[in-house]
C-alpha cells in the first residue's frame, strides 16, 4: 500500500511531514545557537540566586550583583545565643565570605554544554523552568575562635595550650589546661549549613562545652630534642655592615610551639630574634627624606629634594633567622634592607608651582610678654605647610587643643566678653595675620570669626579669633597653585608670608559699618583679580560688642563681674571712621580647655595701615547707603558663645 500523495506536488505525504520536521528541527537548534552566541557573556534565562532572577544578565552587571552579594553576606546580622550572654556579630566578624570566582564560573556555564543537543533542551528549558543557584561560602576558623573570644565574656574561660619555659639549661613544660566557653567549630559548621538559603538575621543556639587545648602536653614533650638542637649554635647575623651574635642561652627563649596543619612543631620565633638582634646591633639603615620647600633669606624659595631611605629589614627577615636556626649550618645570617619611599617626592613637590611671595601681611605686638610665645611657638609649627590646589587648611585641625603639653603658655583671654587667663593666649594675632594674608592673596576664607571686642593692633572688620573647637580658621586655596605659608617673627611682630605663582589677589575696595542696637556690624568687601583679567567681588563680616562684659542692649553679659584684668575699650569714633588706639596690650581668650580667642584694650594711638605686596591698602569706609544693592544683613549673632560674638561665618556672604 502507498503513502498518499499531495495533490499539488504528488510528493508523499510523510516525506513532505518529516520534512517539515527536519525543518522545524534546524530552526529550532540554530535559534538555540544563535541566541547562545548571542549572549555568551549572559547569564541564562530564569536563574534565581539568593532568592534573585539574574537571568539574562550581563557578566558586566553580574560583578555588580555579587559585590551586593558579597556585602549582603559581610553585613548580615549573626545572634549568637548561649544559656548566658547572647551577642550579636556580622557575617565579616565571623570571616564569612562568598566564593565569589566559583560562583561567577558556574553562573556563565549554565546553558553552555559543549553538546548542541544539550544546548538545545537547556534553551527551551529555561523557558519553562528555573535554575536556583546555591551561594557558595566560606567561614574563617581562625575568624570565628577571635570573634568568639571577644564577645563571650559571660563564665567564659579560654584554653591554654602547654609552652616551653626555660630552667637553667633545660627545657621544661608548662602545661597546658582546657577552658570553657562556645565551640568555633560548632559555630562554623552551623554556618556553613545555614548560610547558603538561611535567613537573615541567623540565630545561631549554643551551649558552653569543654575546650580542650590545641595540643597536649604529652605532643610537645615529644619535641624537647627538637628544641634543644634549636638552641644548641650561635646564631651570626650581619646588617648594614654591622654583626651580632645571639648566644644559644639567648636563643632558647625564643624557640616556640607552633601549631602547623593540625600538628604542633617548634621554631624560632623570628620576630623576637629579629627585635634582639636590632637591640643589640643599634641603628641601621637611614630615614626617608621628604621633599620640601624652603624660603631663603633672600626671599626665594628652594625645593629640597626628597631621598629615598633603607631600613631593616625585608619581609622574609624572620623567616631567614628560623631558617638558619633550623638548618643549623651556623653560617652568618645577612640580612637584606628595604627602600623606604618618601611621603613627599620631588615631583610631587616640583608639580605644586611655588615659586615667588604672593601676599604677606604683619600685626605688631609687644615684646617681651608671655603671649608672644605662644604666637611664635603656632608659628612655627605652621611654617613650611603647603595648601594643595583645592584643599582647605584648618588652623584647629592642624595644631590641636593648646594645652601645657603642647608647648603653649597661659596668657590674656576674654570669656563672656570679659578679661581672664588660659592657655594659648595671644595666637589670634596670628589667626588674624593669616587671614588678612589669605585675604589679600584672592583665597577663600572658608570659615572663621572676628574678636568680640575691637583690639587697635588689628585691622578694624578685618580680623579672626581662635578657639578649640572652634571657633576655626579655614582657608581653602582656590588657585592650581601650591600655597606656601612660611611665618616669620622678630620681637615685635608676626608676619604671614604666603608663596605661589600670581594667580588672584584682592583688595579692599569698600568698608560699611551697620549698628545694630549698641553693637556694630562691619562689612569688608573685597575685590579679587585674577590674572586672565577677570574680578569677582565678595566680603567679610565682623561683629562687635559695645564694650567689655556688654551686650547688645548694654546689658551685662556672664562673667561681667569678674575680677580679672578689665582695660577700657574704646568703640569706633563713629560709623564712619576708622577706630583710634594704642598697640602692645593685654590680650584674652575664653577660659576653656585650649581656649584662644584674644582681645586687648584700645588707647589713643592710629592703627597701623594693611600692607600688602609691597602696597599700602587703606580701606575706604562709609555709612550704609539707603539703596545699596548688597543684601541687608542679618540680625547679629547672640552673646551665649564665651569670647566671640557669635557663631563662626561659613563662606563669604
Amino acid at each position: 500500500m502507498t503513502s498518499p500523495r499531495d495533490p499539488r506536488s504528488g510528493v508523499p505525504r510523510a516525506a513532505l511531514w518529516a520534512l517539515a520536521g527536519l525543518s522545524v528541527l534546524v530552526v529550532v537548534v540554530l535559534m538555540a545557537l544563535i541566541d547562545a552566541r548571542r549572549t555568551r557573556n549572559h547569564v541564562q534565562r530564569n536563574v534565581v540566586v539568593a532568592g534573585e532572577n539574574i537571568g539574562r544578565m550581563s557578566a558586566d552587571s553580574l560583578d555588580s550583583f555579587l559585590d551586593q552579594l558579597e556585602g549582603r553576606y559581610r553585613t548580615m546580622s549573626v545572634a549568637i545565643v548561649p544559656p548566658q550572654g547572647a551577642f550579636n556579630v556580622t557575617g565579616s566578624e565571623l570571616g564569612v565570605s562568598v566564593q565569589r570566582d566559583r560562583l561567577r564560573r558556574e553562573l556563565l556555564r549554565i546553558g553552555r554544554s559543549d553538546s548542541a543537543g544539550d544546548r538545545v533542551r537547556s534553551y527551551f528549558g529555561a523557558f519553562f523552568g528555573t535554575d536556583t543557584i546555591e551561594v557558595p561560602v566560606s567561614v574563617d576558623a581562625t575568624v570565628v575562635a577571635q570573634t568568639i573570644s571577644d564577645n563571650d565574656t559571660e563564665s567564659a574561660e579560654q584554653p591554654v595550650d602547654p609552652t616551653l619555659a626555660v630552667q637553667g639549661d633545660k627545657f621544661v613544660i608548662k602545661p597546658g589546661k582546657p577552658g570553657m566557653g562556645i565551640s568555633p567549630g560548632v559555630i562554623v559548621s552551623t554556618l556553613e549549613q545555614l548560610l547558603p538559603g538561611g535567613p537573615n538575621p541567623l540565630e545561631i543556639p549554643v551551649e558552653r562545652v569543654v575546650l580542650p587545648s590545641r595540643y597536649t602536653d604529652a605532643e610537645l614533650s615529644a619535641l624537647l630534642d627538637r628544641a634543644v638542637q634549636l638552641a644548641s649554635k650561635p646564631l651570626a647575623v650581619r646588617i648594614d655592615g654591622k654583626e651580632i651574635t645571639v648566644q644559644p642561652k639567648q636563643l632558647r627563649r625564643l624557640v616556640t610551639p607552633t601549631l602547623e596543619n593540625e600538628q604542633v612543631s617548634l621554631k624560632l620565633d623570628g620576630d623576637k630574634a629579629l627585635a634582639l638582634v636590632l637591640n643589640g646591633i643599634g641603628s641601621v639603615g637611614r630615614p626617608a627624606i621628604d621633599a620640601r620647600l624652603q624660603v631663603n633669606d633672600d626671599g626665594t624659595v628652594t625645593h629640597v629634594a626628597s631621598e629615598t631611605g633603607l631600613r631593616c629589614c625585608t619581609d622574609d627577615a624572620a623567616d631567614q633567622l628560623n631558617a638558619a636556626v633550623a638548618g643549623g649550618s651556623g653560617e652568618i645570617v645577612e640580612l637584606r634592607l628595604e627602600e623606604v619611599q618618601p611621603k613627599v617626592t620631588t615631583e610631587q613637590i616640583q608639580s605644586l608651582g611655588v615659586s615667588q611671595l604672593v601676599s604677606t601681611f604683619t600685626t605688631k605686638h609687644a615684646p617681651g610678654e608671655v603671649r608672644v610665645k605662644n604666637i611664635h611657638h603656632i608659628a612655627d609649627l605652621i611654617r613650611g605647610i603647603v595648601i594643595k590646589p583645592g584643599d582647605t587648611f584648618s588652623v584647629n585641625e592642624t595644631i590641636g587643643p593648646r594645652t601645657a603639653a603642647n608647648g603653649f603658655f597661659k596668657a590674656h583671654v576674654i570669656e563672656d566678653g570679659v578679661y581672664a587667663e588660659n592657655f594659648g593666649g595671644g595666637i589670634s594675632q596670628f589667626a588674624t595675620t593669616m587671614f588678612n594674608a589669605a585675604f589679600f592673596a584672592g583665597l577663600d576664607l572658608v570659615e572663621y570669626q572676628s574678636h568680640s571686642l575691637y583690639i587697635s593692633r588689628y585691622p578694624f572688620g578685618r580680623e579672626a579669633t581662635l578657639s578649640f573647637p572652634d571657633p576655626d580658621l579655614k582657608i581653602r586655596n582656590n588657585t592650581p597653585y601650591g600655597i606656601l605659608i612660611w611665618p616669620t617673627y622678630s620681637a615685635r611682630s608676626i608676619t604671614v608670608n604666603l608663596y605661589s605663582t600670581p594667580f588672584v589677589k584682592g583688595e579692599v575696595v569698600d568698608q560699611v559699618v551697620e549698628p545694630k542696637d549698641q553693637c556694630k556690624i562691619v562689612y569688608t568687601y573685597r575685590l579679587r583679580t585674577y590674572v586672565d583679567g577677570t574680578t569677582k567681588k565678595d566680603r567679610t563680616r565682623a561683629f562687635y560688642r559695645p564694650a567689655e562684659g556688654k551686650d547688645c542692649q548694654g546689658n551685662p553679659t556672664a562673667g561681667a563681674t569678674t575680677t580679672t584684668l578689665k582695660p577700657k575699650v574704646t568703640k569706633p569714633e563713629s560709623d564712619t571712621t576708622r577706630p583710634s588706639g594704642s598697640d602692645g596690650l593685654p590680650d584674652s581668650q575664653p577660659v576653656q580647655a585650649g581656649a584662644d580667642s584674644d582681645s586687648t584694650k584700645a588707647g589713643t594711638s592710629k592703627p597701623e595701615s594693611t600692607k600688602v605686596e609691597g602696597t599700602t591698602a587703606k580701606p575706604k569706609v562709609t555709612k550704609p547707603p539707603e539703596t545699596k544693592a548688597e543684601p541687608k544683613p542679618t540680625s547679629p549673632p547672640g552673646d551665649g558663645n564665651v569670647g566671640v560674638g557669635g557663631p563662626p561665618v561659613t563662606g563669604l556672604g
